[in-house]
């Protein structure tokens, strides 16, 4: 009787923790396969080789995607005036890709469109070749009092040369996806632009977000990727994350009910914040996201977990290191915050 009292309680211990550990796993949605994503700066020769030295690496730690923010900055055939020595090379991108097939990573080539048009006093080469585009013609001598340029939204001109330009970087990294960046643009509307004068903000970031995507994944069959910056309220207490960098506080912020939804938003915040309001906010929206962090190890944890709050959540996607060149490419397996947090996508919860 002793031993038949034993058997069962032994049997309903097992039954009980097996359900504990099923609710757990549920809970981690094991079996879902999140991205884990790096951004790196891959406009020359040389980080282009350097990448290749990383890669392998990369993909041991358990990144699955590269970011490869490219720019203006690869050895264009389809408008080589826009070409400049030492950019990054046919034979080398395709060696890129040829590594990342084997390794089973996804490549992403990213150009950053309207806003970082310029960095310091440098113009790059888009408004450089074509100050036509420019949303300031003639204004801001040396990028003096500016952030960075922007081109010109409701210039129909330039948006068929870039999709010459991303049609080459996907035809040579063999990307399904594309990023198009859009971070960080203050000027949009203004009223030295002749075509923007005294239009919405809102509108106009729509009209570029939308004229692009009706080529990149209405013509083209591409996912494509923009940060989540311009299109988060700094007015809403939802969504503050105190700066003008992390948020909209020009009114750009109004195109998010003006865009597709099958976008993904790379929602970026560099320091820790307690909760992260937007990941809830453009899930809510009906957005795919990727959380996205960079060198602080902390915030990059606190990002990371609070992304795995929504396990259960499809369009939660996993999260994006960036590394903005203070690593080089050749380094970046050891980038610390992805060997602080990378493991914490596969570990249950």
């Amino acid at each position: 009787m002793r031993k038949g009292r034993r058997f069962i309680l032994i049997t309903l211990l097992v039954l009980f923790f097996a359900l504990v550990a099923t609710a757990c796993a549920t809970a981690h949605s094991p079996g879902r396969e999140y991205l884990v994503d790096l951004h790196c700066m891959t406009g020359s020769e040389d980080a282009g080789q350097k990448l290749l030295a990383s890669m392998a690496g990369l993909a041991a730690r358990g990144v699955n995607s590269l970011f490869l923010e490219v720019g203006y900055g690869y050895d264009w055939k389809s408008h080589p005036e826009l070409s400049y020595p030492g950019a990054l090379s046919q034979a080398t991108a395709d060696a890129i890709r040829q590594e990342a097939k084997r390794l089973g990573l996804a490549l992403i080539p990213e150009i950053n469109c309207v806003g970082h048009q310029s960095w310091e006093a440098a113009t790059d080469r888009l408004l450089e070749t074509y100050p036509e585009f420019d949303e300031t013609p003639g204004q801001h001598p040396n990028n003096e009092g500016i952030y960075c340029r922007s081109w010109c939204v409701s210039n129909e001109a330039v948006y068929p040369l870039l999709f010459d330009l991303f049609d080459e970087l996907v035809a040579v990294f063999g990307a399904d996806g594309v990023s198009v960046g859009m971070d960080e643009v203050f000027l949009i509307g203004e009223d030295s632009c002749s075509r923007c004068r005294g239009k919405d903000k809102g509108e106009l970031f729509a009209l570029a977000v939308r004229t692009l995507h009706a080529y990149l994944a209405g013509e083209r069959g591409l996912t494509m990727h923009l940060w989540g910056d311009r299109l988060i309220n700094g007015a809403n207490p939802a969504t503050d994350y105190g700066n003008e960098w992390e948020t909209s506080l020009n009114g750009t912020w109004t195109a998010l009910d003006q865009i597709p939804k099958d976008l993904v938003i790379c929602d970026w915040h560099y320091a820790e914040h307690p909760d992260y309001g937007s990941l809830a906010f453009f899930l809510d929206k009906g957005f795919r996201v990727l959380g996205a962090s960079y060198q602080d190890v902390a915030a990059a944890r606190a990002f990371v977990e609070r992304s795995l709050d929504f396990a259960d959540n499809r369009r939660m996607l996993g999260h994006l290191y960036t590394t903005w060149g203070v690593v080089e490419n050749d380094a970046l397996a050891d980038w610390p915050p992805l060997l602080a947090t990378a493991g914490l996508f596969r570990a249950p919860r």
